[in-house]
């Protein structure tokens, strides 16, 4: 490896963007010309400031403000493009090519730069088909994929998922920059094994986290389920996709609870709300759907917390017969294969309280 070697370090939605400033002094020891490009969720939740990782980098720091040509030609100049932490959404946009920043590193990678992605997200999530087939894909198609590694991870769960270790990181990225092989490539597919465990939701009087997101609804349609839900006797939690946003007001006063709307609505959970809210959870029952964002789905993106819930679910992720029926069959066919249970109607769901504990998600 050449001194001085341009390095671009994509620092994207995981909280295991708290590691990033001895990333940065860590890739610098190691010889390279260090750039860093801070997207929106790190900022937000301040995992990392540009005010450090400027000092840390002694370059610039880019983020999603900053003007189309810069952010473009920060990885066209780089030898090496390293996405660490990845996060789901984000190799979702990689897999589909879906957002401005991820064609242009795309572009760089087709432009001849080496593309290296270090995923970091919650176990189920990482396990999650929709997840593994983006990196399958992205590994297919020149990527090389570094971790995830087995650990405890900040939601508090232990299993694959966790980002891989500084001193692992540097010595992946030096071998994949000049080609070589190293055991730190093993841990891709090591990770990518789980095996299946059933899901038993906490004791006490059951609930359901109802996920409101896609279809043409009417607020009758909502009021009847929420109805629907209270004569099974379960409690409900409620989150909404942004499209819903305008329900939310009238969703509070009809359930006399908060809806959560979005990642940053309560940040004491430090930007775990798609981890946490299922698991008090029987199920997360999802009423309503439309061909987008059951697309959106399938493709893993997790932009919104509607979607981080379904990827990251421990609890079953349940629907209707009639939902079901108002999606084309290829959409259908690919919820289900990734694991949707289907239910007759909403009485159903008290198949999923206190006395049946063996509930799993069908392919996770």
């Amino acid at each position: 490896m050449d001194k001085g070697q341009r390095l671009t370090l994509l620092v994207t939605g995981s909280i295991a963007a708290v590691k990033t400033i001895p990333m940065i002094t860590a890739l610098r020891g190691g010889g390279y010309d260090v750039s860093v490009f801070l997207t929106r969720a790190p900022l937000q939740w301040k995992w990392v400031s540009v005010e450090d990782a400027k000092t840390a980098s002694g370059n610039d720091v880019l983020t999603d403000d900053s003007s189309r040509l810069d952010k473009k030609d920060v990885f066209f100049s780089s030898q090496v493009v390293l996405v660490a932490p990845a996060s789901a959404n984000f190799l979702s946009q990689l897999a589909h090519a879906s957002s401005e920043l991820a064609r242009n590193v795309l572009d760089a990678q087709r432009n001849g730069s080496k593309l290296l992605l270090a995923p970091a997200m919650n176990y189920m999530m990482w396990h999650h088909p929709a997840v593994q087939r983006n990196c399958a894909a992205l590994s297919s198609a020149g990527a090389v994929i570094l971790g995830p590694a087995k650990g405890h991870m900040a939601c508090g769960d232990d299993g694959f998922g966790r980002m891989i270790d500084v001193n692992d990181m540097i010595e992946g990225t030096r071998a994949a920059a000049e080609g070589r092989q190293h055991p730190v490539f093993s841990y891709y597919e090591k990770s990518c094994k789980k095996e299946k465990a059933p899901y038993h939701p906490p004791k006490g009087q059951t609930r359901v986290l109802v996920a409101l997101g896609g279809g043409n609804i009417s607020w009758t349609d909502v009021e009847k389920v929420v109805a629907d839900i209270r004569k099974t006797g379960m409690l409900a939690d409620y989150v909404i996709d942004q499209t819903w946003a305008g329900y939310r007001v009238a969703l509070e006063n009809l359930t006399q609870q908060p809806v959560v709307a979005d990642y940053f609505q309560i940040p004491e959970f430090n930007g775990m709300e798609h981890i946490r809210l299922p698991e008090r959870a029987a199920c997360v029952f999802i009423p309503f759907l439309d061909d987008a964002l059951a697309t959106a789905m399938a493709e893993g993106k997790a932009d919104t917390l509607f979607l981080g819930v379904y990827l990251a679910s421990k609890a079953p992720v349940v629907t209707t017969k009639a939902c079901l029926q108002t999606l084309s069959p290829s959409s259908a066919f690919v919820l289900q294969r990734d694991g949707f249970d289907v239910i007759e109607d909403v009485s159903g769901l008290a198949n999923y309280g206190a006395d049946d504990q063996s509930k799993t998600p069908a392919s996770r």
